[in-house]
């Protein structure tokens, strides 16, 4: 059997060392890909977490001003307390969950 030339031994060496590079490059562009994908993805749920933040913040204020309600004198309670006040009972409009009885 002979000996393998240096030629031979430098080329496959070569080879390896090019193979082993590309290996490399293509791992980092697939981790950059997936990078970039997870940034888009946390961006999409960034606008749609602002754009509820912003409606929710909108109802509140509209609540509080009364605008959403359509009743003019106040928000969504006012049209309540309107209503238990002028159905002739003598409860006081209270939250759910903390009713009290009525004090004769």
């Amino acid at each position: 059997m002979t000996r393998p030339s240096g030629g031979v031994v430098a080329l496959y060496l070569a080879w390896r060392r090019q193979h082993s590079t590309e290996a490399d490059l293509d791992n980092r562009e697939r981790a950059l890909a997936q990078q970039y994908e997870v940034l888009a993805h946390q961006q999409a749920v960034a606008a749609t977490t602002q754009a509820h933040q912003d409606r929710v913040a909108d109802d509140a204020h509209a609540d509080a001003t009364g605008t959403r309600s359509g009743h003019r004198d106040g928000g969504i309670s006012a049209g309540i307390r309107k209503t238990s006040d002028s159905d002739g009972s003598n409860l006081r409009f209270c939250r759910p969950g903390s009713w009290e009885p009525p004090t004769y």
